[in-house]
């Protein structure tokens, strides 16, 4: 089976949170100054990891555990 199909089948993750609050997105705006020279972080960008925070259940402890 090729992986993009592969992909397809596994189930999709929750998004828990439509948009973060602001101190969050301020957090996390400071945790992407800080990882921007990092290839992968600089090429999916700000928004991107943005979000991906509204992925986790806790983004504010997820945002501890990056820093």
């Amino acid at each position: 089976m090729r992986a993009d199909r592969l992909k397809d089948l596994m189930p999709k993750r929750p998004r828990y949170h439509q948009m973060l609050p602001l101190d969050l997105e301020d957090q996390v705006a400071s945790l992407y100054e800080k990882l921007e020279q990092v290839p992968f972080i600089r090429k999916r960008g700000l928004e991107y990891l943005l979000e991906r925070f509204c992925y986790a259940p806790e983004p504010a402890r997820e945002l501890k555990i990056w820093h």
